[in-house]
């Protein structure tokens, strides 16, 4: 119970696994956790997050067979809530002026993207989140701290944006059309690589169609399952991306005329974003020249948010130990040492060591890649 405050932010599997010791159950016996630890503490649920969220709202304290009710106050829950509602109410604004500057009043986004043109994160998030090794060697941070940051508040910053997108369709001020992409990369003169996306045609569709219906049979799973499951998700698409790489490959070069890099990935998260109300139109003139000031207010409350989290792992045993098996990974510890780390790849083993270590890297994280 001690590890546990008043007003904090968690998962609700972290609350069952502080208070009862336990894993998060499914069905019946989530039921029966849940019941358990409502006779321990009160909490309200952060509406539309996934994983579940919750803010510890009052701590019953069991003393002499008593319960005594320690209880937040309406001002402390709206504090806790108000960053987030900050980031929506900015998010809409900045998206809509984008589309009335673009030609057919429509672009094609992914969730990060939309992340850096609105100020949650800076160009380098893009560029370089995804490259872990290359970027904790250059900034010389463990990459699990890295991994674990982009799990932790990158996945936060998507759940905001992607709400946010939900919202201005139910207002039906957007339209979202999800498109099937493919990421490949082309090497210049010079032999340097550069990223490049296209939409899917019809018969890269089809053929993608194909390896991933092989794909979920040989896994014996539906892409219901898939999605709820980060393992299976990256299973699933490291497997059909195997399976289409080489005809995918095959129709660039045939229709692109371009020496094509042996990295190919296709994705349906990019979403196409219209406008489909004259009142947006009209609210994006009125709102176009606070552009600047909205994407530094943003990125203000990004690093805010960002650091808070950071501290939150002080209190979370779920997330300690999250990273000590991700540090104790054999692929992730043989991977640093192909890439010759500069970073003591057994360094922060003990929870002291490991929240330090996660601590003083995440300083250096949202300096490079949050701060505008």
């Amino acid at each position: 119970m001690m590890n546990l405050k008043i007003g904090q932010e968690l998962q609700l599997k972290e609350v069952i696994k502080i208070l009862l010791d336990e894993e998060m159950k499914n069905g019946s016996s989530l039921k029966r956790q849940v019941k358990a630890i409502n006779t321990m503490v009160t909490y309200e649920e952060i509406p539309k997050t996934r994983p579940k969220r919750v803010i510890i709202t009052s701590i019953i304290q069991q003393e002499d067979g008593d319960a005594m009710l320690l209880d937040v106050t309406e001002s402390q829950k709206q504090e806790l809530i108000k960053l987030r509602g900050k980031y929506q109410k900015l998010i809409a604004p900045m998206l809509l002026m984008e589309l009335k500057k673009s030609p057919d009043k429509s672009l094609l986004l992914t969730h990060t993207s939309i992340m850096q043109r609105t100020g949650l994160v800076n160009e380098n998030y893009i560029s370089k989140r995804k490259k872990i090794f290359d970027t904790s060697k250059a900034l010389e941070i463990h990459p699990s701290n890295l991994l674990h940051f982009n799990n932790v508040v990158g996945e936060e910053f998507n759940r905001i944006v992607k709400r946010e997108l939900e919202k201005m369709v139910d207002k039906k001020i957007i339209d979202i059309e999800k498109i099937m992409m493919i990421h490949y990369y082309i090497n210049d003169a010079d032999g340097n690589s550069y990223p490049q996306y296209m939409p899917a045609t019809k018969e890269m569709i089809d053929i993608i169609k194909v390896a991933q219906y092989k794909v979920l049979n040989k896994m014996d799973t539906t892409i219901t399952e898939v999605n709820k499951s980060k393992t299976k998700r990256n299973k699933y698409f490291k497997d059909v991306n195997k399976m289409v790489k080489k005809n995918i490959e095959y129709i660039l070069y045939r229709d692109i005329y371009v020496n094509i890099d042996c990295d190919i990935y296709f994705s349906k998260c990019y979403e196409s974003c219209k406008i489909s109300s004259l009142d947006a139109i009209i609210d994006c003139e009125l709102q176009d020249k606070k552009y600047v000031d909205y994407m530094k207010e943003l990125n203000n409350i990004a690093v805010e948010f960002a650091n808070r989290n950071t501290q939150n792992i002080r209190n979370s045993k779920t997330r300690i130990n999250d990273l000590r098996l991700l540090r104790e990974s054999k692929q992730l510890n043989d991977r640093m040492i192909k890439e010759n780390m500069t970073v003591e790849f057994l360094e922060g083993f003990g929870d002291d060591g490991i929240i330090n270590s996660y601590i003083k890297d995440a300083e250096v994280i949202i300096e490079n890649l949050i701060v505008l």
